[in-house]
């Protein structure tokens, strides 16, 4: 699935369900988003072990700690270093991948009723291509 495929998808879904669908997808700095559908852009919504469940309003006051989060998003920086000074190295995509689902369906037991949350491989994993989201 390439990435705009996946992102019709998920778009789709936020319309249907706006500020409610999640997206677990490591980056450098966040690993949970939403999609804006005014803005047509994904936003972060984690910090630490926190994700806010109510992005559209900014309140940080309101969120679930996802024990284990921030600690995997740093098992993937240094990786992403690597691939992006061109260096292939052995990165365990299997079990940091099976990590990261166990993280997304972590969060979506403790999310309100009425929540969406996707997972996906990062596009740097060389099988992502091969991957669809997962709807936990």
């Amino acid at each position: 699935m390439t990435e705009n495929q996946f992102r019709d998808i998920f778009v789709h879904q936020t319309q249907l369900h706006p500020y409610r669908t999640f997206l677990v997808e490591c980056d450098y700095d966040c690993c949970i988003w939403y999609y804006d559908l005014e803005e047509k852009a994904f936003f972060p919504i984690d910090e630490g072990d926190k994700v806010f469940i109510y992005p559209e309003l900014e309140d940080d006051e309101q969120h679930v700690t996802v024990p284990g989060l921030s600690e995997w998003r740093k098992e993937f920086g240094p990786e992403l270093d690597r691939l992006s000074k061109g260096i292939v190295a052995r990165f365990d995509w299997e079990s940091w991948n099976k990590r990261g689902l166990e993280l997304a369906t972590d969060l979506r037991r403790l999310l309100p009723d009425g929540y969406y949350v996707y997972y996906t491989p990062p596009y740097e994993d060389p099988s992502a291509v091969d991957k669809p989201p997962v709807l936990v």
